[in-house]
């Protein structure tokens, strides 16, 4: 069974639970909140919130952007079904939200950046390269999303995306 389809089902129970209880818009808080953590843990493989102002908003923006990149490449993978139309609706959102989590790099007080390395500050100059070679890809990735007929197609566009991502989470993102 898909994450997928194991996240569509436990879901609606977790909100469901909460929602049936004393205090239900506390406990629908709750159940929500559970249900954001096992989204972030479970399928888009990141901790929950920590950190200062910045740091939260550039999880959320990347959490945002994530959920697209995670069915693409399940998509990419061959573990979910080829949608052209659902296929370019994601590669469109995702390329909409890439943009948005670099807005929020300002540098947080002492030991409240989340995962972000001080080589994001320390080493600008490479972080906006990693950046921009990253924005480029996904840029390309979307184009070629945009007519695509046969997923296969799509492979070494998606593997540089992926690469772009890896490069850059090694050199500014801290270890789990």
């Amino acid at each position: 069974m898909s994450k997928n389809k194991l996240l569509l089902m436990v879901l609606p129970i977790i909100i469901l639970v909460g929602c049936h209880q004393e205090n239900a818009a506390e406990k629908q808080q709750d159940a929500q909140r559970t249900a954001s953590e096992l989204i972030s843990k479970v399928v888009l493989d990141v901790p929950p919130d920590h950190g200062g102002e910045h740091a939260k908003k550039r999880q959320v923006a990347f959490k945002e952007m994530a959920k697209y990149w995670f069915v693409i490449r399940v998509t990419v993978d061959g573990r979910e079904a080829f949608d052209e139309q659902t296929f370019k609706i994601y590669a469109q959102n995702f390329a909409d939200k890439a943009p948005q989590a670099f807005n929020h790099f300002q540098k947080d007080y002492e030991d409240l950046n989340g995962s972000a390395k001080d080589e994001i500050w320390t080493e600008a100059v490479k972080f906006k390269h990693e950046e921009d070679q990253f924005l480029a890809a996904v840029t390309k990735f979307n184009q070629k999303a945009a007519n695509l007929k046969d997923v296969s197609a799509i492979k070494p566009e998606f593997e540089v995306v992926a690469q772009s991502c890896a490069s850059c989470h090694q050199a500014f993102k801290k270890a789990k």
